[in-house]
């Protein structure tokens, strides 16, 4: 409900003149039209924002479709010098398979698939499959499954173990940095094992030598989210009875 200017008294809607001092009362629209003019403000932004989501994948979805071309365009050209140089398919398989990964990867890239599970989901199939036909381009299956397959999982795996304790755990820049370089250590050291399992001596060496620099560099970090931690000099002083 408006006022009186003047001495305050309560009016309806559409009086001009306060019926206590006969003062001048301006217009004031009605409350059922200043809500219908929020809600339309309410509606304008709301379609804005969805305007510019659907600009944003559709201009997504035509950057796709141009980066697979040109790479098709590619492929289709090796596929052409594999046919006039040797007369049928050779090395043109692998460039084949490797585009097959190629346009899984980009579709994780762009964010055409939502969730970072169906994501690692998909590009494990994509993986394993691309493998499996590597080693069956080469002349039958042979170290797929006792080289190729092993690597996947354990790949795989210690990437979804990673992306799963820093979706759980929200460590910070810092720590996720160690988390990260903690997975990896361990990855390297699986990896090194499979291989040297698969040519039949077990030496760990270089899985080994990169766990100093990965675990130095994860202990820095660690400390330096310390450092940049406010109650951590109050509690050194206090350890150190200053």
């Amino acid at each position: 409900m408006p006022f009186c200017p003047r001495c305050g008294v309560e009016v309806d809607y559409g009086v001009r003149n306060c019926p206590l001092c006969t003062f001048n009362i301006p217009e004031v629209p009605y409350e059922q039209e200043i809500l219908h003019e929020e809600i339309e403000l309410k509606n304008y932004y709301t379609e804005l924002r969805e305007l510019k989501i659907k600009r944003r994948i559709r201009n997504k979805g035509i950057a796709f479709v141009i980066i697979i071309l040109i790479a098709a365009g590619g492929v289709f050209n090796n596929i052409m010098q594999d046919l006039v140089a040797n007369g049928e398919l050779t090395f043109s398989l692998y460039v084949v398979s490797s585009f097959f990964l190629f346009i899984f990867c980009m579709i994780s890239i762009f964010g055409l698939v939502h969730g970072w599970r169906n994501n690692l989901l998909m590009l494990f199939i994509a993986t394993s499959i691309t493998v499996l036909s590597l080693d069956f381009w080469s002349g039958g299956i042979e170290w797929f499954w006792t080289l190729g397959s092993p690597l996947v999982v354990v790949s795989f795996g210690f990437l979804s173990l990673t992306v799963f304790l820093i979706k759980k755990l929200k460590p910070g820049r810092l720590y996720g940095f160690s988390i990260i370089l903690a997975c990896v250590s361990i990855l390297l050291i699986m990896v090194e094992i499979i291989l040297d399992l698969y040519i039949g001596e077990l030496e760990l060496q270089w899985s080994l030598q990169s766990l100093i620099p990965n675990g130095s560099l994860a202990l820095l970090c660690m400390a330096g989210r310390q450092l940049v931690n406010r109650d951590f000099f109050h509690k050194l002083k206090r350890y150190l009875h200053f």
